[in-house]
């Protein structure tokens, strides 16, 4: 299984595009629309009391077509966004289409599930203490955790976690693992990993992962 750095994601995504595969929006819309059809399929979430905390980002706009797509399934769906609204044009998009669902800047209440949409493969380590505090209102909430690509507050590339980090039962990645997968302490945080497939090419380089090495006494 092939594990690729943020930098060879980034290069994968590019080189889809260049292909003339996608656009970025289009590739925005893919990956929302298949996180939300693996979080449905395994945890049945017609009818559920869903959360969706989106970023101002990309990772953002990912989680404006999961709340789309759950809400279109029957889900009750609210999106909360505590950094205020998206600062890319492709997020933007999608954030103004969403005409049916709730939204709100604070994570109040009771839900099945919580969706971690906040910070993606971007994130590097500054001491934050309105996102620390979001993690550990996160982790001490009822409800499944779901990360979408990485849990926030993990480093992609390092697995580093500074004061804090979500700590997901399920992560669903896109195009291939990240280092975080396998090293310590991202590792701990991820949960069930499911790799999803959004029709991108995994570009040549990066690591891979063996079973460990057996050997006779």
């Amino acid at each position: 299984m092939k594990i690729l750095t943020k930098e060879l994601i980034r290069e994968s995504e590019e080189s889809a595009v260049l292909n003339g595969a996608f656009t970025f929006r289009q590739l925005m819309y893919k990956a929302g629309i298949t996180a939300g059809d693996i979080i449905n399929k395994k945890l049945s979430c017609n009818s559920k009391k869903i959360a969706i905390l989106c970023g101002n980002g990309n990772n953002g706009g990912d989680g404006f077509v999961i709340a789309d797509y759950l809400y279109g399934i029957g889900a009750d769906v609210t999106v909360i966004i505590p950094f205020g609204e998206p600062k890319t044009s492709d997020a933007k998009y999608y954030f103004d289409n969403l005409e049916f669902v709730k939204m709100t800047d604070s994570f109040e209440g009771n839900f099945d599930i919580i969706i971690d949409a906040l910070f993606g493969i971007g994130y590097m380590y500054r001491e934050n203490n309105l996102a620390e505090d979001l993690f550990e209102k996160i982790n001490n909430a009822d409800g499944i955790k779901v990360a979408v690509d990485i849990p926030s507050g993990v480093e992609a590339n390092s697995g580093f976690v500074g004061k804090n980090a979500v700590k997901a039962d399920l992560t669903v990645t896109f195009i291939a693992l990240k280092p975080c997968f396998v090293l310590p302490d991202g590792s701990d945080y991820c949960g069930e990993v499911v790799i999803a497939d959004i029709g991108v090419t995994p570009k040549e380089g990066g690591y891979s992962v063996i079973e460990k090495p057996k050997f006779e006494k």
